[in-house]
């Protein structure tokens, strides 16, 4: 049964918004690239909330090379598709990170 808006959880604005980084510069003159906004939404109690921070990592690539740990813990995820698109994410952000993962492919 699909649930209307109303009785929806919400999402974080930072995922409802979410589109390309922009970029930015920190206090040392390092080129930010706006993902770190996503972090925490890493370790969201929610599972979907888990899984659009992933996602939006991924379509990030190696300018999100600070999630790795997060998303590396994150391959442990109870649920299947969050813990597949963490491993996509790391793929995309350097796909050294993954050298040794291995995925079960399951059909039904």
């Amino acid at each position: 049964m699909l649930q209307s808006a109303q009785t929806r959880p919400s999402l974080p604005d930072s995922i409802l918004s979410f589109s390309a980084p922009r970029q930015r510069t920190d206090r040392q003159g390092t080129e930010n690239r706006g993902n770190w906004d996503l972090l925490p939404l890493l370790k969201s109690d929610d599972t979907v909330i888990r899984r659009l921070a992933a996602y939006a990592l991924c379509q990030i690539g190696p300018a999100a090379k600070a999630a790795l740990p997060d998303l590396k813990a994150l391959m442990q995820d109870a649920d299947m598709s969050t813990a597949t698109t963490a491993i996509n994410a790391m793929n995309a952000i350097d796909p050294s990170s993954t050298e040794g993962v291995k995925v079960l492919n399951v059909t039904q």
